[in-house]
């Protein structure tokens, strides 16, 4: 299944005087050249190869890692997907040659500005293929966004029995799936199931072969609460967090700042996280991407995060409690076991698909993990609020000092006399 059959060779050979076989000459009127056509005179051997494309679909990592399945990214990230594809040797034989990249639109979406196509020879070598010999779209439906990539097989034959790699990125958008079974796309490759025709319909439909790619985002869920006070027990409202992250496996662009979510931040002094309670090693390197505020009952979240070391750092708290005296891990560190089935099943129609994608596993720190986005409860503690230097306050307890001063000097002195007379 999946292999092209040729309608239309036909393969001349001669018996000759010692009985073995031999190719009729390129001459012979009729005679079909096919390189798939091959005889060992030696053995009588006749041999006449069929061919199948092939496609696989990978992705690389934030820190540069290529030709992986899975990775994680942010909300806003162009994600660099790679589509590689085997060209069968009969190319310019067939009507169809299409590939494809379906997306669900809410979670990730191919730009088409990005894509690159390259070819090599069968041999080796570069090819340049010619803008004439593919037309590229990318368009939604009701509920995915689809690129397409349609060849014009007759113009391929520079790269027949060699291969088409197809390079474009996709961006996460904010409806992407947090954690869970990731936001899946789907590669295929469409051609022809046989040589030369003119009509694929019916029993003459193109075959597919399917390969897939995932990518995990993933989310921070805070509840902040009181203890003890008038608002023990309580959600607090209004409390803000700064939320920072380690940038450890991301490169500098350009202009020295690090990508992350789409946008560029220019990493914080290193005395600076060291002050913050960030770290102890003024070396490692600091962006804070975030500002969250507790929302009603005490509830705030941050989604569509790539995986990593973050931090979450309290700037301000409720009157009457007490700021955290260091930061929050937001335990965002985690890491996604392979969630691959390697397939070689076909379907009714002799259509591939090449993996199966099963519910990933997760861990932070060697542990398993069953909940990624679990809820992160902090507690604030009711104390006392030191006054503003040089407020109202800070002179109203000046003065009562200064009045308990001199009343102190007065009953010294009082008791100074009461001594003397005595």
């Amino acid at each position: 299944k999946g292999y092209i059959l040729n309608t239309t060779g036909k393969f001349y050979f001669d018996i000759d005087e010692n009985g073995k076989a031999v190719k009729v000459d390129d001459t012979i009127a009729g005679k079909v050249d096919d390189a798939s056509f091959t005889i060992d005179s030696t053995h009588a051997t006749l041999t006449v190869t069929n061919y199948k494309p092939d496609i696989a679909k990978t992705v690389t990592k934030r820190d540069g890692t290529a030709n992986t399945h899975e990775a994680d990214y942010g909300v806003g990230d162009a994600v660099p997907y790679t589509l590689t594809i085997k060209v069968p040797e009969n190319i310019t034989s067939l009507k169809t040659f299409t590939v494809t990249d379906t997306t669900v639109k809410t979670q990730l979406v191919q730009n088409k500005d990005s894509v690159k196509i390259n070819g090599k020879k069968n041999a080796g070598g570069d090819v340049t293929l010619a803008e004439s010999a593919y037309t590229i779209t990318v368009a939604p439906d009701a509920n995915n966004s689809v690129m397409t990539v349609a060849f014009t097989p007759s113009a391929l034959t520079d790269v027949a029995g060699g291969e088409i790699t197809i390079a474009y990125t996709a961006t996460v958008q904010s409806g992407a799936v947090v954690a869970g079974n990731g936001n899946v796309n789907t590669a295929k490759i469409v051609y022809s199931r046989k040589t030369n025709l003119t009509d694929e319909t019916g029993g003459n439909k193109p075959y597919e072969i399917t390969d897939k790619g995932v990518v995990y985002t993933f989310g921070l869920n805070i509840h902040k609460t009181a203890k003890g006070g008038t608002k023990d027990g309580a959600g607090l409202k209004g409390v803000t967090f700064d939320l920072y992250k380690k940038v450890d496996t991301e490169t500098l662009n350009g202009n020295s700042k690090y990508p992350f979510c789409g946008q560029e931040y220019a990493a914080i002094s290193g005395v600076d996280a060291v002050k913050l309670g960030l770290t102890t090693n003024s070396a490692e390197n600091w962006i804070k991407v975030k500002t969250l505020t507790t929302g009603e009952n005490g509830y705030v979240s941050a989604a569509g995060l790539p995986s990593g070391t973050y931090k979450l750092v309290e700037t301000k708290t409720v009157d009457g409690y007490n700021l955290l005296s260091k930061p929050v891990d937001a335990k965002l560190n985690l890491t996604y076991a392979a969630a691959w089935t390697t397939t070689t099943t076909y379907d009714a129609n002799g259509n591939q698909t090449k993996s199966t994608i099963t519910a990933p596993t997760y861990k932070r720190d060697g542990a398993d993990v069953t909940d990624p986005s679990a809820e992160i409860e902090i507690v604030n503690r009711a104390g006392f609020t030191l006054p503003v230097t040089g407020g109202f306050s800070t002179l109203l307890f000046s003065g009562i000092g200064l009045l308990l001063v001199l009343a102190g000097v007065g009953v010294l002195f009082s008791l100074k006399k009461k001594s003397n007379r005595a």
